[in-house]
């Protein structure tokens, strides 16, 4: 009988003749069980509106931080604010009919965005440079696919968009660089990448 109590859904059991005792006793033990899920459950609640709020603010400090890596690149070379836009646009759109999933499109307009973030580190009077660069110049600002990576590569939230971004100067016969990777060693963002940044850059007054 018991058994049969307990597994109905009974908390506790007592058989008669009961003692009066005995009874007020369990009465206020399971009071203070009542007490202590309803507790937890409170605790709970507020846990996870607590993780809510945390994982929001994390992704308004992640926004923020995005949107000051575009301004610092816009601050060193008017046009590579434009570029870069024309760029997202156009790999989007690429992306999108070859039905990559919203991660994937996530990614892919993060790393056009920043693709050029790696001139950061290149001083402005050879970003600017209205004539030949040197080999010397060229060979510096072929270290920004590279240098791009270093910057991004430590948010966690940032690592595939990182290889991406380091891969957007790779070419499909591999004379491209830093890697000089070939084929389908090229993540296909990067590939579509380096097809939106060829485009606009044949497409486009400097």
């Amino acid at each position: 009988m018991m058994v049969q109590g307990i597994e109905s859904g009974a908390d506790d059991y007592i058989a008669k003749p009961f003692d009066s005792t005995e009874l007020k006793a369990r009465i206020r033990s399971l009071l203070r069980i009542r007490q202590t899920e309803s507790e937890l459950s409170l605790a709970n609640q507020n846990l996870k509106m607590y993780k809510k709020d945390l994982i929001e603010r994390q992704q308004s400090l992640f926004v923020s931080m995005i949107k000051s890596l575009v301004s610092a690149i816009d601050a060193k070379d008017e046009y590579t604010r434009h570029h870069s836009a024309r760029v997202t646009d156009l790999a989007l759109k690429i992306a999108e009919k070859m039905d990559f999933n919203k991660k994937e499109l996530k990614n892919l307009e993060l790393a056009s965005l920043l693709h050029d973030v790696g001139k950061i580190a290149i001083p402005e009077s050879i970003l600017n440079k209205s004539n030949s660069l040197t080999d010397e110049e060229y060979t510096l600002i072929k270290e920004h696919p590279a240098r791009g990576e270093s910057i991004l590569k430590p948010v966690v939230e940032l690592i595939e968009v990182s290889r991406i971004v380091r891969a957007h100067h790779e070419r499909y016969d591999g004379t491209g660089y830093p890697d000089r990777l070939k084929s389908h060693e090229i993540p296909v963002s990067a590939r579509i990448m380096a097809l939106a940044d060829t485009y606009d850059s044949m497409t486009s007054d400097r």
